[in-house]
């Protein structure tokens, strides 16, 4: 039911944390646990830059879950770590955990890439239906299975 969609921007509530509000959510994690995530693994194996605000994106992801008092978020499996956090933030604050639904990442239209439209290669689910067909109909062929699965 279109009437009951509301689209809403994070900056409603993120804009309003204070500095101790974002110790305070930081707080309930460890440095331990970001470098357990597989990304963060193998960039501190090899030496490479992790940067500090990189930790900060699953804190405020967490928090929309909050703010919102999700039931369900669904996500890529690759947010998987960000959409947990949510349910330990929301545990924090003494709310009902949501459920977490995590599918496996769409290859774009180019069949190599992840599906993104910064990097063009996305089947836009505003676009006429004559572009949408002719995107699917021209995906490459070892990529047909996880479209059809997803």
């Amino acid at each position: 039911d279109r009437s009951k969609t509301r689209i809403r921007y994070n900056h409603e509530w993120l804009s309003k944390l204070t500095f101790g509000d974002v110790v305070n959510l930081a707080s309930n994690f460890t440095v331990q646990q970001f470098l357990a995530r597989e990304n963060f693994a193998n960039r501190y194996a090899r030496g490479d830059a992790i940067w500090l605000h990189e930790f900060f994106y699953a804190l405020m992801q967490g928090y929309d879950a909050v703010a919102l008092e999700t039931d369900v978020q669904i996500g890529g499996t690759d947010q998987l770590f960000n959409l947990m956090a949510g349910r330990k933030l929301m545990e924090a604050f003494g709310m009902r955990p949501q459920v977490v639904l995590t599918f496996p990442i769409l290859p774009g239209t180019d069949g190599v890439l992840r599906m993104s439209k910064s990097t063009g290669n996305y089947i836009g689910i505003d676009e006429p239906p004559g572009v949408i067909f002719t995107k699917v109909l021209n995906l490459p062929d070892p990529v047909i299975h996880t479209y059809a699965v997803l």
